[in-house]
C-alpha cells in the first residue's frame, strides 16, 4: 500500500500531464484552438494543464484572429505520441507556467509561429528530451523566464524567419540551435560574451550558417541584448580588404575591368565578370566607414559625459553641477549654463535656481540617452568629426553606481556616433589618489570589462570606433605629469593596452603635461613610456591666455613647434590641444572668466597657429560639454538664471546678463547665438583639412 501511495504522489505531481488534464483531441475536424469540441474537456480553463499529445503532426490546434488561449501548463509532444504540433496564426496564446514542447525522448513537438501574441510567464523549454521545434515567421514571442533549448539531453531548434523573440535568459545546451533569417531575438541584460559563444559553437547561425550573426547591448534595445542576421553579401566594393571603399580600392578595380578572369576581390557579383553592376556597388559604398578610419585630418573633442541629476535612473543625486549633492544658490560649480530650449521635458532635470521670470531653471543628465544622442546630433549638424569619452579610473569600481553610469554613458555614446556617423573613442583619465600598482590593475581590469562585456574595439557593429594606422585608438590622460602613480607601472599600461595578445592591439595617445619633451630625458620610465606610445597629445588648457597674443604667440614658438616636429622626426602623431576660453569661479572660487573667449577669436587663433605654424594634421578640442571650468562648445545660454541675493564672490554664481562681473559670456560673446562655438569649431576643422583657406581672421557666418 505504502508503495501504491507513492506511485500515486508521483503521477500527482511530477508527471506533466494525467488523467484530468485538458487534451487535444480535434473531434471538430476545424483544428480551431477556440473550439470547444476540439478538447476532451471542453476549452482549457485558465488553471488547466493543457496537452497535445495524440500524434496531432499535421492536425494539432491552430490559433486564428479572435483568439485569446490561455492556459496554466502546455505540452506538445507526451506519452507515447511520436509527433505534435501547435499553430499560432494571429489572436494571442498566454501560458502562465510551462511551455515544453516534447517533453518525452521518443517525442516531437513543434511550435508554428506565423503572427499573434504568444506570452510564456516563465520558462519555454525547446526540445526537453525529445525534438522541440519553433518555425516563426511572424508575430512575437515573449518569455518572461528562460528560453531553454535542449535543457535535458533532447534537441531543440528555432529557426527564426521573422517576428521578435524576446526572453529574460537563454540557455542553449548540445543539441540545441537557432538558425535566424528574419525577425530578431532579444535576451534581457548583457549577455553578449554567452551570445558571441553561441556564434562560435555554431548554435546560433544566420542564413543555415551561409551567412552573419549580428547582436548588441543596449544600441537596438536598452539594456538588451539584441540578435539579427545578414545574409552572405555580395562583395561591397573593398577590394583590398581593409575595411574600407576608397581610391586604392578604386584602382584596384579598375586593373580588372572587363578582364575576362577577374580577380573575385573584384568581382563584387559574384557572376565572372567585372562590369558596372560591380561598379555600382563600388559607388554605393564610397568612402564606407571613412569617418573612423583615421584620426589624420580630424578634430576631435573632449567628451566628460559626468552630469547626474536627481531623478535620472542613476542614482547618484548632483554630481558636476554643485556642492554637497545639492544645485541651488549657494552650491553650484559651473560657470555656464546649458541652452536647455531645444531639449524635450524628460531631459530637464529642475534645479534651486530660477529665470529672472521666476521659472525654474533646469539642467540636463548625461544617463539620458536622449541627450547624448542629440549632442551627437549637433555634432552632425555642425560638422564636428567626434569625440574621446573620457573614463576616470577612479570611477571603474565593479558595482559603484559610478561605474554603471560611465558604461551607460559609453553606450549612449557609442549608439548616438553609429547613428550619426561621427567617431569616437575612449580616453582614460588616471587621475587619482591611487598608487601605481592599483592603477595599473584598475585599468586592466576595466578594460578586460569593457571588452569583455561590451566587445569594445572588437565589435563589427561599432563602425564608428575610431582607428588610426589600422588600429582601434585608446587614450591614456595624466602622464608626464610628476604624479605619485607614474613609473613602471604606467608603462605596463601603455604596454598592456598595445600589445596584449588578447585585449591589445590598439593605437595608444598619451596625454602628457607640456614639458613632456623635457620630462623624457630626465625620467626614464616616461621617456620609455614617449617611446611606446603612438601618439602624443600635450596639455594646453590655461597655460597661456587670450588677452596678450604674445602669450599663444610664445607658446606656439617654444612648445607646439618643436613638439611637432620632434614627432614628425620620431615617428609619432601630434595632437595639439586648443580650447574656447577658461572659467572656473563657482568651482574653485577663483577670477571669474579668467581667460576670455573674445567672440571665438581666442579659439581660431590656436587652430591658426597650430595648422600654420607646426602643420599639424589633427587637433584636440577641450572641451565639448565642460561648463564647469568654461571650456564647453555646445550650446549655452547667455540668459542664466538669477540669484535672489548676494551672498559672496563665490556663492552668487550667476547673474542677469550684463553685469560685467558675473555675465556668464564676456562683453564679445553676450550678444552671440549659443550654437557658435559649435558652428566655430567646425569651420576649425574645414579649416584643417583645406576646405577653406587658411586664415587668421575670424570667419564671418
Amino acid at each position: 500500500m505504502k508503495r501504491l501511495l507513492i506511485v500515486l504522489m508521483y503521477l500527482a505531481f511530477c508527471t506533466p500531464c494525467v488523467l484530468g488534464d485538458t487534451d487535444w483531441t480535434n473531434d471538430g475536424v476545424d483544428r480551431a484552438w477556440g473550439n470547444p469540441a476540439n478538447w476532451n474537456n471542453g476549452l482549457p480553463a485558465s488553471t488547466a494543464k493543457t496537452a497535445v499529445r495524440g500524434n496531432f503532426a499535421d492536425d494539432g490546434p491552430v490559433i486564428y484572429s479572435g483568439t485569446d488561449a490561455f492556459t496554466k501548463e502546455l505540452v506538445v509532444g507526451d506519452w507515447s505520441s511520436p509527433s505534435d504540433s501547435v499553430e499560432i496564426k494571429a489572436g494571442s496564446l498566454t501560458v502562465d507556467s510551462w511551455f515544453i514542447l516534447a517533453y518525452g525522448s521518443n517525442n516531437e513537438g513543434t511550435f508554428n509561429v506565423n503572427g499573434g501574441t504568444t506570452t510564456c510567464r516563465q520558462k519555454l523549454s525547446v526540445g526537453r528530451d525529445g525534438v522541440g521545434r519553433i518555425n516563426m515567421t511572424d508575430g512575437v514571442i515573449t518569455v518572461a523566464g528562460t528560453l531553454g533549448l535542449a535543457t535535458n539531453g533532447g534537441t531543440g531548434r528555432i529557426q527564426l524567419d521573422g517576428g521578435t523573440i524576446t526572453c529574460g535568459s537563454l540557455n542553449i545546451t548540445a543539441g540545441g540551435y537557432v538558425d535566424i533569417t528574419a525577425g530578431t531575438l532579444v535576451v534581457d541584460g548583457n549577455v553578449s560574451s554567452a551570445i558571441g559563444d553561441y556564434i562560435n559553437a555554431s548554435q546560433i547561425t544566420a542564413y543555415d550558417g551561409t551567412g552573419t550573426v549580428h547582436y548588441d547591448y543596449h544600441m537596438t534595445n536598452p539594456y538588451k541584448t539584441t540578435v539579427w542576421a545578414e545574409p552572405q553579401q555580395m562583395g561591397n566594393g573593398d577590394v583590398d580588404g581593409d575595411g574600407y571603399v576608397n581610391e586604392t580600392d578604386m584602382m584596384l578595380f579598375l586593373a580588372q575591368w572587363l578582364d575576362p578572369n577577374p580577380d573575385p576581390d573584384a568581382d563584387f557579383t559574384n557572376d565572372g565578370n567585372v562590369d558596372m553592376n560591380d561598379f555600382s556597388i563600388l559607388a554605393k559604398n564610397w568612402h564606407h566607414n571613412e569617418y573612423s578610419r583615421t584620426l589624420t585630418g580630424k578634430i576631435m573633442c573632449g567628451y566628460q559625459g559626468w552630469f547626474n541629476a536627481p531623478g535620472d535612473g542613476a542614482n547618484r543625486g548632483w554630481v558636476h553641477w554643485g556642492t554637497s549633492n545639492r544645485f541651488e544658490p549657494g552650491y553650484c560649480t559651473v560657470d555656464w549654463w546649458p541652452d536647455m530650449s531645444e531639449l524635450d521635458p524628460d531631459e530637464k532635470f529642475a534645479t534651486g535656481f530660477k529665470y529672472a521670470d521666476g521659472s525654474t531653471a533646469s539642467v540636463f543628465s548625461s544617463f539620458n540617452e536622449k541627450t547624448v544622442l542629440r549632442h551627437f546630433s549637433w555634432m552632425d549638424e555642425y560638422g564636428i568629426d567626434g569625440v574621446f569619452l573620457q573614463r576616470f579610473v577612479s570611477e571603474t569600481t565593479p558595482g559603484s553606481t559610478a561605474r554603471n553610469h560611465r558604461d551607460q554613458v559609453m553606450l549612449h555614446c557609442r549608439k548616438g556616433a553609429n547613428l550619426h556617423k561621427r567617431a569616437w573613442a575612449m580616453m582614460y583619465d588616471l587621475s587619482s589618489s591611487l598608487t601605481g600598482p592599483q592603477l595599473k590593475q584598475k585599468v586592466i581590469d576595466d578594460w578586460k570589462h569593457l571588452v569583455d562585456t561590451y566587445r569594445l574595439t572588437q565589435d563589427p557593429a561599432d563602425s564608428a570606433y575610431l582607428h588610426h594606422n589600422g588600429k582601434p585608438v585608446v587614450a591614456v590622460w595624466g602622464l608626464g605629469f610628476n604624479r605619485s602613480y607614474e613609473g613602471q607601472d604606467t608603462y605596463d599600461i601603455i604596454n598592456f593596452l598595445k600589445n596584449d595578445p588578447v585585449y591589445g592591439g590598439c593605437t595608444v595617445m598619451i596625454g602628457v603635461d607640456n614639458e613632456w619633451r623635457y620630462r623624457k630625458n630626465t625620467d626614464a620610465w616616461f621617456g620609455q613610456i614617449v617611446d611606446l606610445a603612438d601618439i602624443i597629445s600635450p596639455w594646453a588648457v590655461g597655460r597661456y591666455g587670450s588677452i596678450y597674443q604674445g602669450e599663444l604667440n610664445n607658446f606656439t614658438s617654444n612648445y607646439t613647434v618643436p613638439d611637432q616636429s620632434w614627432c614628425n622626426t620620431n615617428g609619432k602623431d601630434y595632437l595639439p590641444v586648443v580650447f574656447p576660453g577658461f572659467s572656473w569661479q563657482n568651482l574653485k572660487g577663483e577670477k571669474w572668466d579668467h581667460i576670455p573667449r573674445l567672440g571665438g577669436r581666442f579659439l581660431w587663433r590656436q587652430y591658426y597657429k597650430a595648422i600654420n605654424d607646426a602643420g599639424a594634421t589633427m587637433i584636440y578640442q577641450a572641451m565639448f560639454d565642460e561648463v564647469d571650468e568654461g571650456t564647453a562648445i555646445f550650446k549655452v545660454t547667455n540668459n542664466p538664471p538669477v540669484e535672489e541675493q548676494p551672498y559672496s564672490v563665490y556663492s552668487n554664481p550667476f547673474l542677469p546678463t550684463g553685469n560685467a562681473q558675473y555675465a556668464p559670456y564676456d562683453f564679445s560673446d553676450a550678444s552671440l547665438p549659443s550654437d557658435h562655438y559649435l558652428w566655430l569649431v567646425g569651420q576649425g576643422t574645414r579649416m584643417l583639412r583645406g576646405e577653406i583657406p587658411l586664415s587668421e581672421t575670424l570667419p564671418s557666418r
